[in-house]
């Protein structure tokens, strides 16, 4: 008689959707870098600040206020949303948790609630995301890179500690994830093995932090190509 197979045993590449983002994606203490493809599924709203840079030159991106314009890059505080166009969709992006020190800086730094970046600044936003590593201090790099010297430990401070480690150990979680499956392992089994009672607590963690499930946002983990080698 013919069997169905396990789906937890199958390879990552069986359940990533043909419009998931695809590109690498590392992953800090609350924060995490995405650079590759968009994919055709935009983000919901989550509670990470975004920050938006075309790769190439310029991008369009739509917001719930304005159609797709080109814009070099864009800013997005959390809870806010936004669509990136599939004729130019290499792009990097910076998810920041706002209720953790880096996100918190960039919520407290963003003049509107969505702001496009003109070319020079996205240019600077650019260079400093790519500089990113796991090990990054993103609260304290914000601080001393973007808008001069600034101390940022009343930043610590404020974020009450509950929510802060609660906050971390999803990241943590997220993290572990994203490093198992770039190891090949399938999503279910990556997300068990990171900690995750579930996988529906591990797709319900990848949607508060970044609007969008696991298996949308890791299109490129199935195999550990990174962006340069994603089609």
């Amino acid at each position: 008689m013919r069997t169905t197979p396990d789906r937890e045993s199958q390879s990552p590449i069986d359940i990533v959707p043909v419009d998931a983002w695809r590109g690498e994606l590392i992953v800090g203490d609350g924060w995490a870098r995405f650079f590759g493809r968009a994919g055709a599924v935009a983000p919901t709203a989550c509670r990470s600040v975004q920050v938006i840079t075309a790769i190439c030159s310029w991008t369009r991106i739509a917001t719930h206020a304005t159609a797709a314009l080109p814009v070099a890059g864009m800013i997005l505080r959390s809870g806010e949303t936004c669509r990136i166009d599939g004729e130019r969709p290499q792009v990097m992006v910076l998810f920041a948790d706002a209720r953790l020190p880096g996100g918190r800086w960039l919520e407290t730094h963003a003049k509107l609630p969505v702001q496009r970046l003109i070319s020079n600044r996205a240019a600077q936003w650019r260079r400093l995301l790519f500089a990113l590593d796991p090990s990054t201090d993103l609260g304290a790099l914000l601080a001393t890179s973007v808008h001069g010297r600034v101390d940022s430990t009343h930043l610590i401070h404020a974020v009450e500690a509950r929510i802060a480690t609660a906050a971390i150990l999803a990241w943590q979680r997220v993290a572990r994830t994203v490093e198992v499956c770039r190891e090949g392992t399938a999503l279910q089994q990556a997300a068990r093995q990171a900690g995750f009672p579930s996988m529906g607590h591990c797709t319900r963690a990848f949607r508060l932090l970044f609007g969008l499930s696991p298996t949308m946002l890791l299109g490129a983990c199935h195999d550990g190509r990174s962006a340069a080698a994603a089609p």
